[in-house]
């Protein structure tokens, strides 16, 4: 009998593994830096394969724009981009005919991502995040930190280190209408508009 409680417990906590996935929030700068390729593309088709469960769907997509393209110059410009068919699997899903930002790995030369990855529809960007990736706000300063202060008690959060930018509250202002930059030696907001408007 306890054999088959441990059995049953393994059992359910594989099927509640499988049936979410959880991303950690993160500033849209970060997800930039972390990525091997950030892309502005429209969706040309989807084809169902018979990879992993993670890479069993390929999105075909015409790049138009390709954000980091000092590390990966883009020739041609049509993609397959690989993700998981299940959200429950971390799996990203674009509609046909339509553009996205999207972001994601290289391995193996086979471009991955995911549910976790920085994909926007181009339209739903604000005016400050099509700056940022136009004029080069996340991509010239990769070197810059973000630090999230909101649910600790650390005193070294209330002064950012000589790298890093500190968000202590109001964090959907800092995801949406600002950027960590390197001013002189040090890293800074580019804008006070997030730091003297009251936290939401």
């Amino acid at each position: 009998m306890k054999r088959l409680a441990i059995i049953c417990v393994v059992l359910v906590c594989v099927f509640t593994y499988n049936e979410a996935c959880t991303c950690a929030r993160t500033h849209p700068q970060e997800q930039f830096c972390n990525s091997d390729f950030v892309v502005r593309a429209r969706i040309l088709s989807r084809t169902v394969t018979d990879s992993t469960e993670f890479e069993n769907v390929f999105y075909t997509v015409l790049i138009r724009q390709n954000y980091k393209r000092r590390q990966y110059p883009i020739r041609p410009p049509v993609q397959s981009i690989y993700t998981a068919s299940q959200s429950a699997s971390c799996g990203a899903s674009f509609v046909i005919g339509r553009e996205y930002i999207i972001s994601g790995s290289i391995q193996n030369n086979r471009w991955r991502t995911s549910l976790c990855s920085f994909n926007r529809e181009t339209s739903s960007l604000n005016q400050f995040q099509r700056n940022a990736l136009n004029f080069g706000y996340y991509r010239n300063n990769c070197s810059c930190n973000i630090r999230y202060c909101g649910f600790t008690d650390d005193p070294t959060c209330t002064v950012p280190g000589r790298n890093e930018c500190l968000i202590i509250n109001n964090e959907n202002c800092f995801y949406q209408n600002d950027a960590c930059i390197q001013y002189g030696r040090r890293c800074r907001w580019l804008s006070n508009q997030c730091a003297d408007s009251p936290g939401k």
